[in-house]
């Protein structure tokens, strides 16, 4: 996703925040172009059908619903998609290592077993 910067914002090549309007200072609040919104939208709508719900206007939880059950099926070993290369460092909290993982502690390993 690229930051889209505010239509009113002087011509660069960097990224602009948006800002709030300031009345005494004289200042107009940023103006967003349709792109922000548009692309917005659409990633959001993404996560939803991603996790298989069809999108109701009439519902504001979806996108919460959707992490969940994506989430859930990352948990759950449903999700092909997601792989770990061989030779990653990974940091996570538990008390040792995963099946099949190793500690990386430098420790010499056999590469046999």
């Amino acid at each position: 996703m690229k930051f889209v910067n505010p239509r009113n914002a002087p011509p660069s090549t960097s990224r602009i925040p948006y800002w709030d309007e300031n009345k005494p200072a004289g200042l107009d609040g940023s103006i967003p172009p349709a792109k922000v919104l548009n692309d917005t939208q659409d990633e959001i709508l993404k996560v939803i059908t991603e996790a298989g719900l069809t999108p109701d206007p009439n519902d504001p939880t979806q996108l919460w619903q959707a992490l969940q059950a994506l989430i859930a099926s990352i948990v759950a070993g449903e999700s092909p998609s997601i792989e770990v290369p061989p030779g990653s460092i990974s940091m996570f909290a538990a008390a040792g290592a995963p099946t099949g993982w190793l500690k990386c502690n430098g420790q010499a390993v056999s590469r046999i077993t």
